[in-house]
């Protein structure tokens, strides 16, 4: 079962970018997002997540960590939301913040759609996703 957009005639699988530097929780989260029938693009920090956004269609979903090296993910929230040519491209996309530095929610709170802690609510984020994109 996997989850589509419709783009006229044919149907996509939905796209999520997924923005962490931890290997190994990225390789899981992808994994169950990809069972679930998402296409799921990865980053490391957010000056990637910023190329491959320039590169690709645009991702239904950005699913983001905070604390990351190069830029952080509180610095990559704000830049999508708040400067004036990314929020033209970007800054319509919702935003989910994973992660463990709860103490920096506050930082994006206005900016983002959900947050989750790691690894406590990683169920929980994925079981929301899966209820969003089925109720399309």
């Amino acid at each position: 079962m996997g989850f589509f957009a419709e783009n006229g005639s044919t149907k996509q699988l939905q796209k999520i970018l997924l923005v962490d530097d931890d290997v190994e929780l990225r390789a899981g989260v992808r994994w169950q997002l990809e069972v679930c029938g998402f296409e799921v693009l990865e980053a490391s920090h957010g000056n990637e997540a910023l190329e491959i956004l320039s590169q690709e269609e645009n991702p239904s979903l950005i699913v983001t960590d905070l604390d990351m090296p190069e830029m952080d993910g509180v610095e990559f929230v704000s830049f999508l939301k708040t400067d004036a040519k990314a929020k033209v491209l970007w800054g319509q996309i919702p935003v989910i913040v994973l992660s463990g530095s709860v103490d920096r929610h506050s930082e994006v709170a206005n900016h983002i759609v959900a947050f989750y802690q790691k690894p406590d609510d990683l169920k929980a984020m994925i079981d929301a996703i899966k209820l969003i994109y089925l109720a399309k």
